[in-house]
């Protein structure tokens, strides 16, 4: 009889062992270096580069993704071609015109200038909807880079001026809150929902009680159906905390979130993807480790890892 407690004991360990499940890191303690993610910074080596564009339809700003090769350049310079009308995509636009080209960058302390056009004050400063969403997508789509913390539109060398869609132009501009649904008090946060009837991810504005990691998912969980918007992460999924230890956010789920993964019933990725991106937006989160009941998991699918901290990953891809 004494036999069946070890072979019970045999057991539990194998099916341990079967979800990957190693200890995790407990709060104040760093990720282990073995978990280090590749970055996403303007002269990296990131396998894709986003910019932010007008989704036709929709008329939402959203960020596109293009795959990068070995030969293309670095990804500052192909975000630079891409918004200067190299996109070319039947679903999302590009906005701006002749006169709001990028001439060049350059990056210096975390602050990017951005050398416009000498025709470029007089265009912007109409603050029409064009110029406002323009101004929008261009600061969005630098700030996503994690040696970026601000921009500054330039002429000739010197900073433009005026106050364009709540932007203020002759300032560094830092990545902002208010995201497609502009008219929330503060404070608030910017969180991914999906298109309801696609896997296009979109980042809307929402206000909490108070601007953190925590409140932002959970307001992701919870979102409310609006505008064609979902939530894309599906029923049943809770959290149960949220840490941020240097760079890295530390997300614990229930253990039913697995179960939900392997049912494969919905877009795993896409649900990471919102999830870990709702996260990025905050200053100085620049990677994403997921635990299940407080342990580092493994690869729960074919195309789910959840063992490595994840950065910034491609969304709404742009063949």
């Amino acid at each position: 009889m004494r036999v069946w407690p070890k072979v019970f004991m045999l057991i539990a360990l194998v099916l341990f062992a079967a979800v990957g499940c190693i200890n995790a890191p407990r709060q104040g303690q760093q990720v282990p270096e073995l978990f280090a993610a590749s970055m996403y910074t303007t002269q990296g080596h990131a396998n894709f580069v986003s910019i932010f564009a007008q989704q036709r339809v929709s008329g939402f700003l959203v960020p596109v993704s293009i795959m990068r090769t070995v030969n293309d350049p670095p990804p500052m310079q192909q975000a630079v071609a891409l918004l200067n009308g190299a996109l070319d995509s039947p679903e999302y636009r590009l906005l701006g015109s002749a006169q709001s080209k990028i001439q060049s960058v350059s990056l210096q302390g975390g602050v990017l200038d951005i050398e416009m056009l000498p025709t470029f004050p007089a265009w912007v400063v109409r603050n029409q909807a064009e110029e406002r969403a323009f101004i929008g997508a261009v600061v969005l789509t630098f700030t996503a880079f994690d040696d970026v913390e601000a921009v500054r539109f330039m002429v000739e060398g010197r900073p433009t001026q005026g106050i364009v869609g709540g932007f203020n132009l002759s300032s560094r501009i830092v990545r902002p809150t208010l995201v497609n649904f502009p008219q929330m008090a503060p404070p608030h946060a910017v969180i991914y929902v999906r298109m309801k009837g696609s896997n296009v991810l979109v980042p809307v504005t929402r206000s909490l009680s108070r601007r953190d990691p925590a409140l932002a998912l959970q307001a992701l969980l919870d979102f409310t159906p609006v505008d064609n918007l979902v939530s894309p992460v599906p029923q049943g999924i809770r959290l149960r905390g949220v840490a941020v230890e240097g760079d890295v956010a530390i997300v614990d789920l229930e253990r039913r979130v697995v179960n939900l993964f392997l049912q494969g019933a919905f877009n795993e990725q896409i649900v990471v993807d919102a999830l870990v991106h709702t996260l990025l937006e905050f200053p100085g989160v620049n990677q994403v480790q997921f635990l299940i009941d407080g342990r580092v998991l493994g690869p729960v699918s074919a195309n789910i890892d959840l063992s490595r901290p994840s950065g910034r990953t491609p969304i709404n891809l742009v063949p």
